[in-house]
Order: structure tokens, then C-alpha cells, then sequence
């Protein structure tokens, strides 16, 4: 028979109290870029906090130093020597890109992922060292190692860095899906909305000859063009005749979200598309998007969804529409 001690009320009143000792840590970069913060037991050492902050940015311990106060924190001393009351402990963590830089070319894929992570953490935005570090990454091997280069240019790229949009936009040109949704992300923060090149380099591949790109590009269409958008609106309007019943359904959706309000050419089409697309799931985002789009009641598109709502698949969504579309035409005449 094994017996095990029951914890006592004196047991659970130390350990209550050891979790309250906590001592909170906010680490800084160098350029005053929040990093993260640790705690540690208010009688954890420098070296401890050293091992945390290295796990919290996924780097070697060596490769970064701990400064509080001006002063090179020493790792044999307790971190609550450094803290004279119980605010958090503000703390610099000056790291080595060197060190990173190479541990970039390592010959372990892991390693080579963890340093682009770091360095994504740690650089500073604008870093011209940096980012052409992270630009010999793009031709990795391994494709996961190259998706996180394209992460981590996002990371350290000042908006508007011409270089990497144009780096951006070659990857959502010719990766895999994959990549292409990272670079649709980084171009997002980089680029923003309505750059002429990330707009022109998607409006490509809406044209693409897989469907399943054209579908990912018109998907992504309203990440990259602003309502009322020409060239955006033409394209979505042309994707209605695609071949592909998911690359119509994506058209459809889109253009709720990238026409024009009250845009009568529109408003046509995707009621046409509602009377006539042979696949459901088509007609059902063309209702959707009609409610995004019409602005008062148009007797048509009331007709239409109302003949629409006998259907059993499409009955909710048509009568949600419709009354939506109702009920914004009176607050109009209001």
C-alpha cells in the first residue's frame, strides 16, 4: 500500500503565498519596442530571467544582453535587486542581429525558422541590414522557412518600403497558396489598401488559368481593393462568367464589399445572377451581396428575392435581404 500526504492548510497557505511573490518584468528593445514581458519568483536570479527572456524570443542566451537602469544586469545577482519597489521591472534586451543573422544560415531547418522568428521580434522597423538579411531567406529550400521570411519582412518593414512590396507581390505572384496568403497578409500592412502594384498583381490572378488561384485572388479582393475600386469592380464583374461555380460564389461575395453603393450596373448583374446562375450556393452570396449594394427599394430586386424565398435553400437569406433592403428604404424617405 502507498500512501501519499494530503496537503495541509499550512501547505496551501505557503504555496498561495509563493504565488503571489512574483516579480513582473517588461522587456524593451533597444529602439523602445515592447518585446514581451516574463515573471519570475521574487527570488529567481538574473541568469533565470536571462533563460526566460531567450525562451520568450526563441533565441540562444548568448546572443543578448540585459541592461536595467544603464547597467548591465550581472546574472549571479537576484532580479529583485534590480527593483526598488513592486512596479514592474523595466528591462532593455540588447540583442546580437550577428549572431541571429547566422544562426539564419544554419544548416537546421528549425533553427533557421526560430532566428527569422527572433529577428521578427527583435529588429527594429526600417532596419536596412535587417531586412536584406531576411531577403536571402526568400530563396530557402524549405518552403515554411521562406513563408516566415515573408512573416518577418511584414515585421520589420517601415509602411511603404517600396523594395518589399515589390518582394511581396513577386511571391503572391508565383508561391503556392500558401505563400500567397503570408504575402496578401504582409502586403496588407506594408502596402495597405489600394497600392497600385498589389491591386495589379492580383487582378492577374483572377485571370489565372487554375481556378483554384482565381478563387484565393477574388476571395482576397476586398483586402486589397477600396469600395468603388474600377478595375476591382470590372474584374469581379467578369469572375460572375467564370466556368468555376466556387470562383462565381467568391465574385459574387466580393462585390458586395467592392462595388460602389447603389452602383445600378451591379446591382444588375448580381440580380441576374440570382434569377439565373445554375448553382446555389452562387445565388445565395449574390442575395447577400445585393443587401450590401442597393441602397432603396428597386422593385426588381424585391421581385427577385421574393421569388427567390420560395426556395427552401435560399428562403432565409432572400427574406433577410428583403426586409433589410424594406426596411432601409423607409429610415431613407425618414
Amino acid at each position: 500500500v502507498t500512501f501519499r500526504p494530503t496537503a495541509t492548510k499550512c501547505d496551501s497557505r505557503c504555496a498561495m503565498a509563493a504565488m503571489t511573490n512574483l516579480l513582473e518584468v517588461c522587456l524593451w528593445s533597444v529602439g523602445g519596442r515592447r518585446l514581451g514581458t516574463v515573471e519570475l519568483n521574487d527570488q529567481a536570479s538574473v541568469k533565470e530571467l536571462k533563460y526566460a527572456t531567450a525562451d520568450l524570443l526563441e533565441l540562444p542566451p548568448k546572443c543578448h544582453r540585459l541592461l536595467c537602469g544603464g547597467e548591465i544586469m550581472v546574472s549571479q545577482k537576484l532580479v529583485s535587486q534590480y527593483s526598488e519597489d513592486t512596479t514592474p521591472l523595466e528591462v532593455m534586451v540588447v540583442i546580437s542581429h550577428e549572431l541571429i543573422y547566422k544562426r539564419m544560415g544554419d544548416p537546421s531547418v528549425a533553427v533557421r525558422q526560430a532566428a527569422l522568428n527572433t529577428l521578427g521580434r527583435a529588429a527594429e522597423p526600417g532596419s536596412k541590414a535587417a531586412i536584406e538579411a531576411v531577403c536571402g531567406c526568400l530563396k530557402d529550400c524549405e518552403g515554411e522557412v521562406r513563408r516566415i521570411a515573408l512573416k518577418t519582412l511584414s515585421c520589420i518593414s517601415e509602411e511603404g518600403n517600396a523594395q518589399v512590396i515589390s518582394l511581396l507581390c513577386d511571391n503572391l505572384a508565383r508561391g503556392d497558396l500558401f505563400t500567397k496568403a503570408t504575402a496578401i497578409k504582409g502586403l496588407t500592412k506594408v502596402a495597405g489598401i489600394g497600392n497600385p502594384e498589389f491591386l495589379t498583381t492580383m487582378l492577374e490572378l483572377i485571370v489565372h488559368r487554375k481556378a483554384a488561384t482565381r478563387r484565393f485572388a477574388m476571395e482576397s479582393l476586398p483586402q486589397v481593393a477600396a469600395r468603388g475600386e474600377p478595375r476591382a469592380v470590372e474584374a469581379a464583374l467578369v469572375a460572375l462568367l467564370d466556368q468555376d461555380a466556387q470562383v462565381r460564389q467568391a465574385a459574387a461575395q466580393s462585390l458586395g464589399l467592392v462595388a460602389e453603393l447603389g452602383d445600378h450596373k451591379v446591382i444588375q448583374r448580381l440580380l441576374q445572377c440570382l434569377q439565373d446562375d445554375g448553382d446555389k450556393m452562387t445565388r445565395r452570396c449574390a442575395a447577400i451581396s445585393l443587401g450590401q449594394v442597393v441602397l432603396e427599394e428597386d422593385a426588381k430586386v424585391l421581385e427577385a428575392l421574393e421569388a427567390s424565398a420560395r426556395e427552401s435553400s435560399l428562403r432565409r437569406v432572400a427574406s433577410s435581404v428583403r426586409d433589410a433592403i424594406r426596411s432601409r428604404g423607409k429610415q431613407a424617405l425618414n
